[in-house]
């Protein structure tokens, strides 16, 4: 069942932008369905694919509307006026490194095929970055690299998903509900 929403969903991607990352997620996930059903060179294929369309998303980050945010002080009310455009790539950095990690998780899945641990690695270094040590990416990749993973594992986009329905939802989305290392 499981199956056949992801593949309907792989299905609804097909109409947007060539670059959105949503469309890397969805070809990382019909990777992950082939090689849980054994067609490894398909998996290795669509996770090459995916590897490829969250490289190609990266202009899709650039061109990404930003939200304003509300600010806690004066203090960085006065630091963003006297510093203008420095906030927007701030957040701007922090969008880039969630596509990082998504790309990781591609990544991970590829090296899981091929069993190559330093692959592994980088792509562990990366999930890390992004979204820390125990979010639920990161933590597979932890354990397959035979690595404890302390407390409680996070599904960050269930816990603290973005408030508005934007573009910053749509990159997280991508990044975190793609499976990492689903099936080893």
């Amino acid at each position: 069942m499981l199956a056949g929403l992801f593949r309907d969903a792989a299905q609804a991607v097909g109409g947007f932008t060539a670059c959105d990352p949503r469309r890397a997620a969805a070809l990382d996930t019909l990777g992950t369905l082939a090689w849980r059903d054994g067609r490894v060179r398909d998996a290795r294929r669509l996770l090459d694919g995916a590897v490829e369309a969250w490289h190609g998303a990266e202009r899709w980050v650039d061109d990404m509307r930003m939200a304003g945010s509300a600010r806690s002080s004066t203090f960085h009310l006065r630091l963003e006026a006297r510093h203008r455009g420095v906030y927007p790539e701030i957040v701007r950095l922090r969008h880039r490194k969630t596509l990082a990690a998504g790309r990781a998780g591609s990544e991970a899945n590829l090296a899981a095929i091929d069993d190559d641990a330093a692959a592994l690695e980088a792509a562990l270094a990366l999930r890390r970055d992004a979204f820390g040590d125990r979010e639920a990416g990161a933590a597979a990749i932890a354990r397959r690299l035979g690595r404890p993973v302390d407390g409680r594992v996070l599904d960050r986009f269930r816990e603290r998903p973005p408030r508005a329905f934007d573009d910053e939802r749509r990159l997280l989305a991508a990044a975190l509900l793609a499976p990492v290392l689903a099936v080893s």
